[in-house]
């Protein structure tokens, strides 16, 4: 759902705030959430079909699943992180400014 999300507000950014947002930016923020979802949900993937029990809370040590849990919490941590990522893209194009100001009538240039 966050993919749809983010790419019907970058198509809809323009229309609301009357300026582009960077696409280099744009590139960046897709791609790191692009790598941490796929690090995050493929890791786990490849450590079910490994045999790791799910919905337990701790594992024996030993098991060779420590690396696989590390690599997708950083994964979760990326995706984590990449969220302020968009916030920022939307205070640089002032939505919530010019959102305000429609609902007032009037216009900024």
């Amino acid at each position: 759902m966050f993919f749809p999300l983010i790419a019907g507000l970058y198509y809809w950014l323009p229309l609301f705030s009357g300026r582009m947002p960077s696409e280099t930016i744009g590139k960046w923020g897709f791609w790191l959430v692009f790598i941490g979802f796929n690090t995050t949900f493929l890791v786990m993937h490849w450590t079910g079909l490994l045999g790791m029990p799910r919905r337990v809370y701790t594992y024996e040590a030993g098991t060779g699943w420590e690396i696989f849990n590390l690599i997708s919490s950083v994964g979760a941590s990326l995706r984590l992180w990449v969220l302020p990522w968009y916030c920022w893209i939307l205070r640089c194009t002032s939505v919530l400014v010019n959102l305000r100001n429609i609902t007032l009538g009037t216009q900024t240039h």
